[in-house]
């Protein structure tokens, strides 16, 4: 990745974090390759980023150990709900337990997104989450305001913040969490 940025911008996002203490060897990591880029006379990228994926419940816990080391972090939303719920989405047998907005969730997304916001870190909400008009009005309720979507719920996505008032729906959706 280093060496194919030839000079570019980079951002590296590495997934399935679990705890801080493995973010900072990730990190030692890209510093060893990185001099071997500079001893190998190759560019280093223009601007280089390194996030963290928040997508293992045990990193909920690393927050403020784990944000002072990023410059980005992403919630990883499919996953972390998954292993929040310990419930498959794709097994129709425990699907019901799969509700990426329920409380418990909810609070766990804004415990990320005020952290976030502590730290001064960039936060994206990644996942199928994100494209959903109700989960969506939710997330940017509890203060996450990047989302990443697939390109046909965007128009979707768009048009629905473009219509609502989200400081009065923050309020209720807020008061509901506490």
């Amino acid at each position: 990745l280093l060496q194919a940025a030839n000079g570019r911008d980079l951002d590296i996002l590495v997934p399935m974090v679990t705890d801080a203490e493995e973010f900072r060897e990730a990190r030692k990591v890209l510093d060893v390759e990185l001099s071997r880029l500079d001893n190998a006379g190759y560019k280093r990228p223009n601007k280089l980023r390194f996030g963290a994926m928040i997508e293992v419940p045990s990193l909920l816990f690393e927050l403020d150990h784990l944000l002072p080391m990023t410059d980005f972090v992403s919630i990883g939303s499919n996953d972390l709900v998954q292993f929040l719920t310990a419930s498959d989405r794709a097994n129709a047998r425990v699907v019901r337990r799969y509700d990426p907005i329920a409380v418990p969730r909810l609070r766990a997304f804004k415990h990320v997104a005020d952290a976030a916001k502590r730290h001064n870190v960039p936060l994206t909400m990644c996942g199928e989450l994100a494209g959903r008009p109700i989960e969506a009005l939710a997330l940017m309720a509890i203060g996450i305001d990047r989302l990443s979507m697939a390109a046909s719920s965007i128009g979707q996505i768009k048009e629905l913040v473009l219509s609502l008032d989200l400081q009065a729906i923050r309020g209720q959706i807020c008061a509901a969490l506490d």
